[in-house]
């Protein structure tokens, strides 16, 4: 049974419940910045699925300029998670100004940086698969990554611990599967 023809419908299906499921959080309450960030989340995750998609199956260009679209679309999905669990429940985000400003330029330097030869430099073929060939760029990529997600956690982690009462049974209902 071959599954790749399943992958580009499969692909279409996720991708527009992804956006329809951002769509529908984010008209909710269109001033909410946790619905916005929401929903450029889940536009970040379609984006990408996307992209990854067709740097498996080119349809132009070479296998190192998809690979760098790959990283580039997944370079929003770090900062826009640890943004969303820092504001959510919340309608208005709690950081300051200076710190999301602050964000959003890590975040465009990240994305520039993708795309450039520092963090990929080139291609190798081994053993008949194309494999990037990196460069000293990708410290600097992985660690907004890896920063990025672990302030998400401990954002969540201390959101947790810090709740009280029925929002904590409610919570703590839901991780044990019990809601």
């Amino acid at each position: 049974m071959n599954l790749s023809q399943y992958e580009f419908p499969l692909l279409i299906f996720v991708v527009l419940a992804t956006l329809f499921l951002g769509g529908i959080v984010f008209y909710r309450e269109k001033k909410s910045s946790s619905n916005i960030l929401f929903f450029l989340l889940c536009f970040s995750f379609a984006g990408w699925g996307v992209i990854n998609y067709f740097s498996i199956y080119p349809p132009f260009g070479d296998k190192l300029m998809w690979i760098r679209l790959v990283l580039l679309s997944a370079a929003p999905q770090a900062v826009l998670f640890a943004l969303f669990i820092d504001t959510f429940p919340n309608a208005k985000m709690s950081l300051s100004k200076k710190n999301i400003y602050l964000a959003v330029l890590v975040l465009f330097l990240q994305m520039v940086l993708a795309v450039s030869p520092f963090v990929f430099k080139g291609t190798s073929v081994v053993n008949g698969n194309v494999v990037p060939q990196p460069g000293f760029g990708i410290i600097y990529y992985v660690a907004i990554m890896v920063f990025s997600f672990s302030y998400g956690i401990y954002s969540l982690i201390k959101k947790f611990l810090l709740s009280k009462g029925e929002e904590k049974n409610q919570d703590g209902g839901r991780k044990r599967g019990r809601r």
